[in-house]
């Protein structure tokens, strides 16, 4: 911006936050063209100031996102770890289950012993159908399943209440 000074002095300011000396104007003591040197020293010196700025925030923001990145990965661990606590209480659960119905159905065959002959049939049919159900819950016979599991598809959702408070796993700090 060029204005005319009511003084008819010649003079240049610069605004900016950084700047500790923003006007440089003509006086008695000295010309304008005597303080250019003083006035491109402290161009820049606010030049500087802005890089150093920059850089600053670009440094933050990456120990930000680095720090991101590590919270992801425990997140996904804690995740797993809590995961697969789940699928271990199941599992016990369903054994235990299991293992109660064939003491039931041992129980039964026992009763079924003094019964007639129609009643032991029907019986052993339901004793034969309730061990299959304890064979389906029973998870330990199938031998795929005891594993530490990791799914494929672990997404933002399942993870987001592993996070760290203030960080988002949906979004990268940006």
């Amino acid at each position: 911006i060029v204005r005319d000074a009511p003084t008819g002095r010649l003079g240049v300011r610069f605004s900016d936050r950084f700047a500790q000396r923003s006007q440089f104007v003509d006086r008695k003591r000295w010309t304008l063209e005597r303080r250019l040197p003083h006035f491109f020293v402290a161009i820049e010196a606010c030049a500087r100031a802005h890089r150093d700025q920059r850089a600053s925030i670009a440094n933050a923001l990456a120990a930000q996102q680095d720090q991101w990145d590590l919270a992801v990965r425990q997140a996904r661990i804690d995740f797993l770890v809590s995961y697969n606590r789940g699928r271990l209480s199941r599992q016990v659960n369903a054994m235990r289950e299991a293992r109660a119905i064939r003491e039931y159905c041992d129980e039964a065959l026992v009763r079924l012993e003094g019964a007639p002959i129609a009643e032991r049939s029907r019986g052993a049919q339901w004793v034969e159908w309730a061990r299959g159900e304890a064979d389906r819950l029973d998870l330990v016979w199938d031998t795929r399943s005891l594993r530490f599991d990791e799914p494929e598809d672990v997404s933002p959702a399942d993870i987001q209440e592993f996070m760290p408070p203030g960080l988002s796993a949906y979004r990268r700090p940006s």
